[in-house]
């Protein structure tokens, strides 16, 4: 967990440096959902463009390695989530 930690802080400590909100997305592979945000919304240019200049915009796997702890942290309990 320390190196989860220490990604935390580099994470908070960039974004307000540069003045961005955090978006931390949940998903998961098998969620309908979560892929229709992807494709609909997330791949589109504009979207992408705006999240990148404004946001330090994090996708996790809510089934996968720190993505675990993290929906548990945050009781994320539908995906996807943001």
């Amino acid at each position: 967990m320390n190196d989860y930690n220490k990604e935390w802080k580099n994470i908070f400590k960039q974004a307000k440096k540069e003045n961005k909100f955090i978006i931390l997305e949940f998903s998961t592979v098998w969620c309908g959902p979560c892929k229709m945000l992807q494709n609909n919304v997330l791949s589109k240019d504009t979207v992408n463009q705006f999240l990148k200049h404004n946001t330090e915009f994090i996708s996790v796997d809510a089934e996968k390695g720190l993505g675990i702890a993290l929906a548990m942290k945050y009781s994320i309990s539908a995906f996807p989530t943001l």
